[in-house]
């Protein structure tokens, strides 16, 4: 059974809930925060994820295509920079 949540509804907590396969679809979350959370597999499509902060993250095995990236930073060292001195090699 979905359990579905329109209209205002914030702030909410959830936690230890297995909700696998759950769809969250033009919702706004901004200032919100994931703790401690497994969210293997998941797929961000549409999604604007500026400004986020990723701090003691397992991104093993992460992949990122055909998204905007200009000031994205890994470890303080900028993306672009890294992906074109990568082309240059390649």
């Amino acid at each position: 059974m979905a359990t579905e949540i329109t209209g205002k509804a914030g702030p909410i907590t959830i936690a230890g809930c297995n909700a696998p396969g759950s769809v969250v679809r033009g919702t706004v979350l901004t200032s919100s925060r994931i703790e401690g959370s497994n969210l293997g597999g998941m797929v961000f499509e549409g999604t604007t994820l500026a400004g986020a902060r990723f701090r003691a993250c397992d991104l093993s095995g992460v992949e990122i295509s055909g998204s905007g990236i200009a000031g994205m930073t890994i470890n303080g060292v900028p993306v672009d920079a890294m992906i074109a001195a990568y082309r240059k090699t390649a």
